[in-house]
């Protein structure tokens, strides 16, 4: 998957590979939303732009309720997820967003 997808887009395309029992993934298409890409099936998500749209973390910091929402999501739904190999937003911010005490309780 990939951004620029409309929903109709999106889920025509994950109908279709479910019914072939193919995987899919990649990014979540902003009229798409991380919920609804991974309700449909989506088993990775890469980036993070996703996540952090679904949080409401892209202008300001996530809280750690915001974080441990997407992280259940996360794990409800089996996905993977994968960090930025290229950014559009600096990933000095992005880190920001990130309390340490959150992410401490993710660490296996």
């Amino acid at each position: 998957m990939h951004e620029g997808l409309t929903v109709a887009e999106y889920d025509s395309m994950a109908l279709t590979a479910n019914d072939l029992g193919m995987p899919y993934g990649g990014h979540i298409p902003n009229e798409v939303g991380l919920k609804h890409a991974l309700q449909a099936g989506q088993q990775t998500v890469d980036h993070l732009e996703g996540c952090l749209e679904f949080m409401g973390a892209m202008e300001s910091p996530a809280t750690e309720a915001q974080i441990r929402r997407a992280v259940n999501l996360s794990l409800e739904t089996g996905v993977w997820t994968g960090f930025p190999t290229c950014s559009l937003i600096p990933i000095p911010k992005r880190l920001k967003s990130w309390p340490t005490t959150a992410c401490a309780t993710w660490r296996a």
